[in-house]
């Protein structure tokens, strides 16, 4: 009997290319089958990347069984950008696909509470934790820009964010039609550019500001975030701060701010800002470090009356 619905899995590494011309990928392990040698590689890292598409997929999966189909696994274990883009590609795919004919029935933002070890197909056990559409790694959910995209598709079929402006990094990017909404950076000192290194890396525009003009460029520019830094380092006593403190302003009055142990590296913690920045987080967090598989996780704080911080 035939199924009601065909569900395909689709990831970055799903469209795989054979190549046997070695000479090509140096660095690549090879593999074979007793008779051929050949490397065994992602698509989208090779120069069959623009056939690497979901559309092309549902369309043979279409001809070949003309049954329903829907997509039952679309996940990007990436930063939260690049999360949202692999999403948003893959429902724009999707309609594609069925714009030319395929009956496309639903698209899946899988998983829901993401996911722990995925990254080795469960083959190594080191909590290693990729977010979905939540955040389950403090006391309660916490949504993430995925959760917010996938809200507002269901209700009207479209998801705009500033991300967006530019491509994954699986893609080429064509020269822009206009320029990409940016962040603001202010702030000065190696945090500063590390956020700055981070934001090129993560194709996030961002434009450093002169600390006293973040304000009145947030108001009277289409950017959409304001990224302040105290990396001053000084307690008030005059010692070496402990932590290392971030803000980001949103059009508005609302305000994000994390707190980050100097112990842990520049680079985590400006990642992990920046995925709290691209969901449109605001209020207080902390960033954890967990031992002994050294995983990190933010941590909601919010303030008594008397001011005094506790984790929520």
């Amino acid at each position: 009997m035939p199924p009601n619905v065909i569900g395909i899995d689709y990831y970055l590494t799903s469209d795989r290319l054979l190549d046997d011309d070695l000479r090509r990928y140096p660095d690549e392990q090879t593999g074979g089958n007793g008779i051929d040698a050949y490397v065994d590689i992602a698509a989208v890292r090779s120069q069959m990347r623009d056939h690497a598409r979901l559309r092309f997929r549902l369309k043979e999966i279409w001809d070949r069984y003309r049954r329903p189909i829907a997509v039952t696994e679309l996940h990007n274990g990436c930063t939260r950008e690049e999360q949202l883009r692999w999403l948003i590609e893959g429902w724009q795919e999707a309609k594609a696909a069925r714009h030319d004919g395929a009956d496309i029935r639903a698209i899946t933002a899988w998983s829901l509470f993401g996911a722990t070890d995925w990254n080795s197909m469960l083959a190594h056990q080191k909590g290693y934790y990729e977010s979905g559409a939540f955040d389950v790694r403090d006391a309660s959910p916490r949504k993430t820009i995925i959760a917010s995209a996938v809200s507002q598709i269901a209700k009207e079929g479209a998801f705009d964010h500033p991300a967006l402006d530019r491509p994954g990094w699986w893609r080429t990017e064509c020269p822009p039609t206009k320029p990409a909404r940016s962040m603001l950076l202010a702030g000065f000192g190696r945090m500063a550019s590390v956020i700055e290194e981070c934001c090129h890396m993560r194709r996030l525009a961002v434009r450093p500001t002169p600390p006293d003009k973040l304000t009145q460029e947030l108001a009277q520019t289409n950017s959409w975030a304001a990224i302040s830094i105290d990396d001053a380092g000084r307690s008030s006593r005059g010692s070496l701060s402990a932590l290392t403190n971030l803000r980001c302003r949103f059009p508005g009055i609302a305000t994000l701010d994390l707190q980050a142990a100097r112990t842990i590296g520049m680079v985590e913690t400006a990642n992990a800002f920046l995925d709290l920045v691209v969901d449109g987080q605001t209020g207080m967090f902390r960033l954890l470090r967990a031992e002994p598989n050294n995983q990190y996780w933010i941590e909601a704080v919010a303030e008594d009356e008397s001011g005094a911080s506790y984790a929520v």
